[in-house]
């Protein structure tokens, strides 16, 4: 059975942002370059598809019947090389300080104005608060901050060795990490989710070890999530058919946005009083499919992977709400069967969450609701 007491309950979210039109000296932040190998892979996959396609060509044409395949993956190959010229570049431009855009000034806030906010803020988040999705910028913080509030979440990676609030290259960084958890220790925050976009740990796990050191930040407050594994629909939203999406954005998500059950593993380690929440990929955009029993194992076999570090770590999965509710009851019953766990369901911002599908989930166990916006609670 799940230990209840550890779970969250249903709670609103702020569908708006309040902006504060202040100027801050981002000097602090660091330039934007060095990324990981993973966008390398990108390349590398291409390299070999195309290497690949060439061989099969010539191997067919040697024969008389073939030549019209082998002109058919001719072509194909030619337009691998295109795009893996077109891949290399991009992700070559994602690596320089120019390519993430600065933080515009309206996003902007004073630290002082946060502090005094975080301080007044204290003791008035709680299980009936909202829950704020994305908190990578300071405006964003701010509205979390002067409201009742039960959960943030923050993008993190690493830039230049120091961890910071950011999707992914082709946004703004935010904010130092320890900047936002110096304020959410301050105020008190029921929950601290980190959203992990980098496999390098390290200066993640030395800003939340000093928040805890110096802030009084809690442990029990953090829940640390990842995507593990190739959700519903990625394969489709890669090579398929998002003609609204780059054929470089789509392979950046495939490749960059995905980590390890190892990477979760080393915060287990870390924080065992944290949350680990185990997520995946998924295709963007409505969908009429839902989770498989092979999504089912994966999520599972991730739990497994974790508690081997501690059997009484708690864990939490991910699961986005309306592909979850096309799945069957099976699926959330499955997941609802690992112990000292709770189910916590998401919506993106281009699907908006249904009252029937929050009602279904809801009589299937799941107890959390990010909807990303107002409608439906």
């Amino acid at each position: 059975m799940c230990d209840t007491s550890r779970q969250p309950t249903t709670a609103r979210h702020n569908g708006a942002c309040s902006v504060v039109d202040t100027n801050i000296d981002n000097n602090h932040l660091p330039a934007q370059n060095g990324r990981d190998d993973r966008e390398s892979s990108v390349v590398a996959i291409l390299d070999r598809v195309v290497g690949a396609t060439r061989r099969a060509a010539g191997r067919v044409a040697r024969s008389r019947s073939g030549r019209i395949a082998g002109a058919l993956l001719l072509i194909v190959g030619l337009f691998l090389l295109t795009q893996r010229s077109f891949v290399a570049e991009q992700m070559a431009s994602y690596a320089t300080d120019s390519q993430s855009p600065p933080l515009p000034a309206e996003w902007m806030v004073d630290d002082a104005i946060l502090q005094s906010a975080a301080e007044a803020s204290r003791g008035s988040h709680g299980l009936d608060g909202e829950i704020h999705h994305t908190v990578d910028y300071p405006h964003q913080l701010l509205a979390a901050l002067e409201s009742p509030t039960y959960s943030v979440e923050g993008n993190v990676t690493v830039v230049d060795g120091t961890a910071v609030l950011q999707h992914d290259p082709r946004v703004p960084i935010g904010m130092p990490l320890l900047q936002f958890l110096e304020y959410a220790a301050i105020a008190e925050l029921p929950i601290v989710k980190l959203d992990l976009k980098r496999d390098d740990s390290g200066p993640i796990i030395a800003d939340v070890h000093q928040a805890v050191d110096e802030f009084g930040l809690k442990p029990s407050q953090m829940h640390f999530n990842a995507n593990v594994f190739r959700g519903p629909g990625v394969e489709n939203d890669i090579f398929g058919a998002r003609s609204d999406k780059s054929f470089v954005d789509r392979m950046y998500n495939l490749i960059v946005m995905e980590l390890e059950t190892s990477d979760l593993v080393r915060f287990a380690e870390e924080f065992p009083d944290s949350t680990i929440v185990i997520s995946s990929t998924t295709a963007t955009g409505p969908m009429d499919i839902g989770y498989s029993e092979k999504h089912l194992d994966q999520f599972v076999e991730a739990a497994e992977e974790i508690r081997e570090t501690n059997p009484q770590q708690p864990l939490a999965f991910a699961v986005r709400g309306d592909l979850a509710a096309q799945s069957g009851p099976g699926f959330i019953e499955g997941l609802s069967a690992v112990d000292n766990s709770y189910v916590a369901a998401w919506w993106s911002g281009d699907v908006p969450s249904e009252p029937e599908e929050i009602q279904t989930l809801r009589n299937q166990g799941v107890t959390f609701f990010d909807t990303g916006q107002e409608k439906g609670l």
